[in-house]
């Protein structure tokens, strides 16, 4: 059986499990992020574990595009004003470089 890892990374946020999905499992969830970015210039992607260990794993939205950097910023509060009306972060949250490895 072998191992794949994945590398991950953006400017973004890491998102949480809106309370309707607790508990649903994560394939659930992966639709929901799924549908709520489609066509909105935003990624997702997941970090972790789980698909070896079966644990959950984290998951991430950033810009789908770094460029260009003079309104960098403007664009990931955009995402940080996209990702609060759909419930996924706290107001108070802080966009960062974010990713990590995905191992399958």
């Amino acid at each position: 059986m072998g191992v794949d890892y994945y590398a991950h990374s953006g400017i973004g946020f890491m998102v949480r499990t809106p309370k309707e999905f607790e508990g649903e499992g994560e394939f659930d969830f992966f639709g929901y992020l799924d549908e709520v970015l489609q066509d909105s210039g935003y990624v997702f992607f997941e970090t972790g574990e789980g698909a070896y260990t079966g644990e959950g794993n984290d998951y991430y939205v950033a810009l789908s595009e770094f460029r260009p950097v003079n309104n960098l910023a403007e664009r990931a509060n955009d995402l940080k004003n996209y990702l609060i009306e759909h419930d996924l972060i706290d107001p108070t949250d802080d966009y960062d470089l974010v990713g990590g490895l995905e191992v399958c």
